[in-house]
């Protein structure tokens, strides 16, 4: 129980510390969600259970380690690069003149 309550109380200790923004949190965890238990337990099933001809190539230990490295690499991967494509086309429709120090140092310059 503890541990599946630690995600959840280490980022209400540190949201306001270091300012994070529920939605990329929200963003994450459905990301994470999506392809590392469903996208990657679906094929996993497959391959293992439902396609005969890979379920006995993967009896091999070498093999079946191999494929788990891979399957679970790609699969968190690649729902990585989706939530930061997300993530980063929501930043890029913000306003540009937020405050910070690009627009102290081109009020500066002008």
């Amino acid at each position: 129980m503890l541990v599946a309550a630690l995600p959840f109380l280490i980022y209400r200790r540190l949201r306001k510390p270091l300012r994070l923004n529920p939605r990329d949190a929200v963003t994450g965890i459905a990301v994470f969600a999506l392809f590392a238990m469903v996208i990657e337990r679906a094929l996993n099933d497959f391959v293992l259970h439902r396609n005969v001809a890979t379920a006995l190539f993967l009896s091999n230990p070498v093999a079946f380690v191999i494929y788990g490295a891979l399957a679970a690499g790609i699969c968190e991967e690649v729902g990585r690069f989706i939530g930061m494509r997300i993530l980063f086309r929501r930043a890029s429709t913000k306003p540009r003149s937020t405050g910070g120090l690009n627009d102290v140092r081109r009020s500066a310059t002008a």
